[in-house]
């Protein structure tokens, strides 16, 4: 499987192609029963605990890994598969396909017949008789708090006053999102923040906000086919009136160019996300190259977008990727860098 699909299928984006299932098969040594056809319309919901077992271990879960995976990992994952077998049979063998965020994101906005930008977040709450309104106080450790009624009749989505527009607008649309799946618990239906690590329902959310307010038929007609640089993400910020940050994000998802967004502080990536054509895995907790142009603008405390050039895979990435790398890094804070890498 080509590195993007493998990357996909463990993200939960896609299924296991038919034709590559029986390697999976072997490599945990199931019985096709085992694991076909019941499990296919199911990924969606062990997707969590896959990323979990994931973290833990260190590796992603693709059939490459399997082989390395020691005999607990592995039947922890046979565990989960066990467990939708025990759930199909107490459904006469069918279980409902869980919405995917972005795909319920979609839906919404097409029903509310909005196809230009920005999303209109207010007309979206109005047509489905929920208020959203400023407060200076939060019940809860969050930029906003959503209450609804089990029968989904009504719903209220306050957040914190002050916000900029961009934290704003993704903050009601991450409301909106527990509004719409419904992901949130029956007792009391409030967002809540649950230590430091964002629960399976704050991550559904988050990608239900990032794909209502950056629909992808929009970002591309605004930034074309080719990425030209940071001033994409620029536009995409305006336009959508999201944070740079969330429309670094959201290009590196749209986008079929290998491509990469790296968020830089006091001279040391601290996180990056590639898109699914660029497979390789940034250099984490480094330090900025020398004669990258993020520690350039970083050293010469300059603010204005610089041309961007030709930068060295090595400056950011593990391994190696045929093609011309390109840089481009504009400054968020005083020590805060984004840098957009990609393949020319």
């Amino acid at each position: 499987l080509a590195p993007s699909i493998l990357s996909n299928i463990e993200k939960g984006k896609r299924l296991v192609p038919k034709k590559k299932i029986h390697l999976f098969i072997k490599h945990l040594n199931l019985k096709e029963e085992d694991l076909l056809p019941q499990t296919a319309s199911a990924v969606h919901e062990i997707r969590a605990d896959l990323k979990t077992l994931q973290k833990e271990l260190g590796i992603g879960i693709g059939f490459r890994a399997l082989k390395a995976l020691p005999e607990e990992a592995k039947q922890e994952l046979l565990n989960h598969f066990n467990e939708l077998r025990e759930r199909y049979a107490k459904n006469n063998g069918t279980m409902p396909i869980k919405e995917r965020p972005s795909e319920l994101a979609a839906k919404i906005i097409q029903k509310c017949r909005i196809d230009s930008a920005p999303i209109d977040l207010h007309q979206i709450a109005r047509e489905h008789s929920i208020e959203i309104a400023a407060t200076s106080s939060i019940p809860i450790d969050a930029d906003g708090w959503i209450l609804f009624p089990k029968d989904h009749k009504w719903a209220t989505i306050k957040y914190k006053q002050g916000m900029s527009l961009g934290r704003q607008r993704f903050t009601i649309a991450h409301e909106l999102g527990h509004f719409f799946l419904n992901n949130l618990d029956e007792d009391e239906h409030t967002c809540q923040v649950r230590g430091s690590q964002k629960s399976s329902a704050e991550r559904e959310a988050d990608e239900f906000a990032s794909h209502m307010l950056m629909p992808e038929k929009l970002v591309k007609k605004v930034i074309g086919s080719k990425i030209k640089g940071y001033e994409d993400i620029l536009k995409i910020a305006q336009t959508f009136e999201v944070s740079q940050e969330a429309a670094a994000l959201r290009l590196t998802q749209v986008t079929s160019t290998p491509a990469a967004v790296i968020c830089s502080e006091d001279g040391e990536i601290k996180w990056g996300r590639t898109s699914s054509s660029l497979y390789l895995k940034i250099k984490k907790d480094h330090k900025l190259a020398r004669l990258s142009q993020a520690n350039k603008v970083l050293a010469k405390g300059s603010s204005g977008l610089r041309d961007w050039v030709e930068t060295k895979c090595d400056y950011w990435f593990y391994g190696k990727m045929k093609g011309k790398f390109m840089e481009h890094t504009s400054r968020l804070y005083e020590n805060r860098l984004m840098t957009l890498v990609w393949v020319k």
